[in-house]
């Protein structure tokens, strides 16, 4: 069965619980999202000359034009701390859509679900004070949700490691034994791999923005399709106190996603 048949699209259920904004894992809750232990598929790879490896990162995500996948998150807000499932839409380039909700007995509930596009976004939140709903500039998202910044910026990272913008030369840097591709994230921002210098497997991302820094380490791989994809990884925003452990249970490649599934009900 695939992650589409068991998670088809589904209209968000009515409100029923109340969420602050602020997101902060507690990896204590690691065992709640089902990890898968450490795995590392990739071959080893002569990582001396710097197109190769800039050869190496862009053939392992090519041809990714959209995916879809199913994960748990583990997390902790300032008043609890629990576990939820999310869908992940992705449409290259730049377009993620994110929406999370928590499974109960015989029904769910959502957390949040946000669409954002390289020049706009749209989401809808449960707050202390009811249903937020808002939509605009892809740069208004940080001013009205701090707590999404990570998600907004980072994007396409935390699924595709590695992916270089094809528009541009990436800079290859070796120091302390390591090696660091810095590249352009959506929104011209830059952004930096820090890869594994026997098979060069990203080990993390780093995305800097106005001063402030937020990582994504990856934990383990798994190989769909020739391509190697993260199935485990942990996201920070320090600045804003967000912390985001995402184990990925199933994922899909190049499914038809219609524009349908990029839209946020009302």
């Amino acid at each position: 069965m695939t992650p589409r048949q068991r998670h088809p699209l589904r209209p968000l259920p009515p409100p029923l619980a109340r969420w602050p904004l602020r997101l902060v894992l507690s990896c204590a809750l690691l065992a709640g999202c089902g990890g898968p232990e450490r795995r590392w598929p990739f071959p080893r790879v002569d990582s001396s000359n710097d197109d190769v490896v800039v050869e190496t990162l862009r053939k392992r995500v090519a041809g990714v034009r959209t995916l879809y996948g199913v994960l748990g998150m583990s997390f902790e807000l300032p008043e609890r701390s629990g576990v939820a499932d999310a869908v992940v839409r992705y449409l290259s380039p730049g377009t993620l859509r994110m929406s999370a909700y928590k499974d109960l007995l015989v029904t769910s509930r959502d957390v949040f679900d946000l669409c954002i596009t390289p020049e706009r976004f749209d989401i809808r939140i449960e707050t202390d004070d009811g249903t937020d709903r808002q939509s605009g500039p892809v740069e208004d998202l940080v001013r009205l949700y701090p707590g999404f910044r990570a998600l907004g910026s980072l994007r396409e990272a935390m699924f595709l490691p590695g992916l270089c913008d094809p528009g541009t030369t990436p800079r290859i840097t070796r120091r302390d034994g390591r090696i660091y591709v810095n590249t352009l994230a959506p929104g011209n921002t830059v952004i930096e791999y820090e890869l594994d210098p026997t098979t060069l497997g990203v080990r993390s991302t780093r995305l800097s923005l106005r001063g402030a820094s937020m990582t994504v380490e990856y934990m383990s791989y798994r190989e769909v399709e020739g391509r190697y994809l993260p199935e485990r990884f942990d996201l920070r925003d320090p600045e804003m106190h967000v912390q985001i452990l995402g184990v990925i249970r199933e994922i899909e490649l190049n499914s038809d996603l219609g524009p349908e599934e990029f839209q946020i009900d009302a």
